[in-house]
């Protein structure tokens, strides 16, 4: 992890990232650079309206609206009738170039294992592909109940120490979201006046379920005309998940890993609600 303070008068930024691996020649000083060139993008401050416009959230901002589907996938809210996806196998629901898939056995990453708490064999679950529901993620219980097999993601979530909470339920290892075919550059080139989201505060606020969210923009840009002119602050966004990912203008073409805990393109929405204070 690194992270960076900046204090400018009563103005005061801070940036960070963290990324984890199971490798012993982990990069960290590609961290520690990453941190530094977004605090040089943040010194000066830029105006935002309130209002809709495009929106691009890096693959470290996106973390709200892959939570959001994160639930919607899980075979347990499907089966509770909470999941807006429920029935909706081999349905298309999202834009064609939205794929979404589980996978423990990528080499090195710290959610892979050879097999789930339960004893089932890890393996590489679809769940989005080109924009359609292929399945859901289970364990044996809810697996049973729905008359499917395990797709070997049973855990036990761990309190303090060796204790478990609870008995194991669906949950998902390494989530990966495949890039698209756009550079992040020219998304950004192709912003005629937007903003960019690369930090929210906390996991933001909404309905996990409904797929609504509205987070605040712990570090976010502003774009004018293809280029970032400064950070904003006092800034929210809001929409809706499955709305927003049904009106994608982009995806990148570089899937990075966020926090050490999934795998996610750049996505430029073309229109979201940004509210800005006192403006």
């Amino acid at each position: 992890m690194a992270d960076a303070l900046l204090v400018e008068g009563d103005d005061i930024l801070m940036v960070f990232d963290m990324n984890g691996s199971c490798c012993s020649d982990f990069d960290h000083r590609s961290i520690a650079h990453e941190v530094l060139e977004r605090v040089k993008l943040g010194r000066k401050i830029a105006e935002v309206r309130t209002g809709r416009m495009p929106v691009l959230f890096t693959h470290r901002g996106i973390m709200p609206l892959l939570m959001a589907l994160q639930s919607a996938l899980s075979g347990k809210t499907a089966l509770e009738g909470a999941s807006p996806l429920a029935k909706s196998t081999g349905r298309q629901v999202l834009d064609p170039r939205v794929f979404i898939h589980d996978d423990p056995t990528v080499n090195w990453v710290l959610g892979s294992c050879p097999m789930d708490a339960e004893g089932v064999q890890s393996r590489r679950t679809p769940l989005i592909e080109a924009g359609i529901v292929k399945g859901f993620y289970y364990d044996l219980q809810t697996a049973g109940r729905a008359g499917v097999s395990s797709t070997g993601n049973g855990f036990r979530r761990a309190g303090a120490g060796d204790y478990f909470e609870g008995q194991p339920a669906p949950a998902l290892t390494n989530a990966m979201v495949s890039p698209g075919c756009e550079s992040l550059s020219d998304m950004i080139a192709s912003m005629d006046e937007g903003i960019i989201v690369d930090q929210v505060m906390g996991a933001g606020q909404g309905n996990i379920l409904t797929g609504d969210f509205s987070v605040n923009v712990h570090l976010g840009f502003k774009v004018e005309k293809g280029e970032i002119v400064g950070r904003v602050k006092d800034t929210m966004v809001a929409g809706n998940t499955m709305e927003a990912l049904n009106s994608l203008a982009a995806i990148s073409d570089c899937a990075e890993w966020a926090f050490g805990q999934y795998s996610s393109p750049a996505f430029l929405f073309r229109s979201l609600g940004v509210a800005s204070k006192g403006r």
